[in-house]
């Protein structure tokens, strides 16, 4: 019985730090988001092509990936090892900042873009580790029962803070000359996350959920024939590449916005704002539905609200109805993204969990550097919304994998 406890105990615990954490790094997230490195390259007069060539680095991001899953599926300590990668990525941000404040705002175009590329460059790279590490964590810390309840109540502690965040940020850039704004921005985010990566540290595996040693692991390209030949897998990785890839058209909604109906550059932190009060609101119901009805069916649903988003932003007249199309796609894409998210640790076996959540995130990557300068190639030589109706085609492909392959995502129900 006093093993009972103690497993509960050590999970209600994980539970608060790992919200907590999650709290932090919403309004960490708000300080350094990649529209504000955007606008200050539109200020200097940056296009949609050069915008998009940060995708680049996601190429990196895929290699990086599976050198991550190996260390990961080795690794004993993971708690540790997820802590050092998520404040290595961090860290570089310092180099922009340092040249927008030096230069007063007036740095060069391409110099601006060098320093960015390089902050992205390392970011992404730390940010495999941290990532593999980190969902492999979860799956470590917390039994299957609770994580969509969890993930929803994190969504709803990181929305709550990205609503002060993103206000803060509309706040300071407001009211802080250029480039003042944005420096102190980045520099309220980078403490932030930093403070809050020590709750990293308070996290301890569960008895049952640790890790297996195992007598000989295989070779990487044994593994990965091994995941190729998982049909239910496959069916959630096409899922993926779908919603990755509208998720790049939403790389392009503030650019078109603040291009096309003439937004100030504050406005980045009010849309951030709503898109954390999106996740605030919807997260809870979408964690729930995702434990009640199965990963499946509520993927299928918020399917048809992101459908519905993308198709009705190239129509929007004012800001009215921009913030409408905006919460539509929102909403859509958070209800896609959870149930994706706790698939993906639902579907892999234990021992090689690291390997599936690297196959997972490099996919991403890779479609992510393929449709990013294509959308910003799109954007600037035919009409910009035809990426929004592009995005509605992938969001519709999602609820089409998903309904094709309900039974094989579905572990749920």
């Amino acid at each position: 019985m006093r093993r009972v406890e103690l497993i509960s105990r050590t999970e209600h615990s994980n539970a608060i730090s790992w919200s907590a954490f999650s709290t932090l790094q919403g309004l960490g997230s708000s300080f350094l988001s990649a529209d504000l490195f955007n606008t200050v390259l539109m200020r200097r007069g940056a296009s949609d092509f050069v915008l998009g060539l940060f995708a680049a680095n996601q190429l990196v991001s895929l290699v990086a990936q599976f050198f991550a899953a190996r260390l990961v599926d080795r690794s004993r300590d993971k708690v540790r090892l997820a802590w050092w990668a998520f404040v290595i990525q961090l860290l570089p941000i310092l180099l922009p900042m340092t040249l927008l404040f030096l230069s007063g705002g007036e740095v060069d175009m391409w110099v601006f873009f060098a320093a960015v590329f390089a902050y992205y460059l390392v970011n992404y790279i730390a940010s495999a580790f941290a990532s593999v590490a980190q969902m492999d964590l979860l799956s470590r810390v917390l039994r299957p029962d609770g994580r969509g309840k969890l993930l929803g109540l994190q969504g709803s502690l990181g929305g709550l803070a990205g609503i002060v965040g993103g206000l803060a940020v509309a706040s300071t850039i407001q009211h802080l000359e250029y480039p003042t704004g944005y420096v102190t921005v980045w520099g309220m985010g980078l403490l932030v996350m930093l403070g809050g990566s020590l709750l990293i540290l308070r996290l301890r595996q569960l008895p049952g959920l640790r890790t297996r040693l195992r007598a000989e692991s295989p070779h990487l390209r044994t593994a990965l024939a091994a995941v190729t030949r998982d049909r239910r897998f496959m069916i959630f990785l096409l899922a993926v590449v779908a919603r990755m890839g509208f998720s790049a058209t939403q790389y392009y909604i503030w650019p078109t916005a603040r291009r096309l109906h003439g937004l100030p550059d504050e406005y980045v932190g009010y849309l951030v704002s709503v898109n954390s009060a999106i996740a605030m609101i919807s997260s809870p119901a979408i964690g729930w539905l995702a434990d009640r009805w199965g990963r499946a069916w509520t993927a299928l649903l918020f399917s048809i609200v992101a459908v519905a988003g993308f198709v009705f932003f190239p129509h929007a007249v004012s800001k009215e109805q921009l913030l409408v199309a905006y919460i539509l796609i929102g909403i859509g894409t958070s209800g896609i993204t959870m149930p994706l998210y706790l698939s993906v640790l639902e579907l892999s076996p234990p021992e090689q969990r690291g390997l599936y959540v690297a196959v997972r995130y490099g996919t991403e990557s890779g479609v992510y550097a393929l449709f990013l300068p294509l959308f910003g190639f799109c954007s600037m030589h035919f009409v910009p919304h035809v990426i929004f109706y592009t995005g509605a085609l992938l969001a519709g492909l999602v609820l089409f994998c998903v309904a094709e392959g309900k039974n094989e995502i579905d572990t749920n129900g």
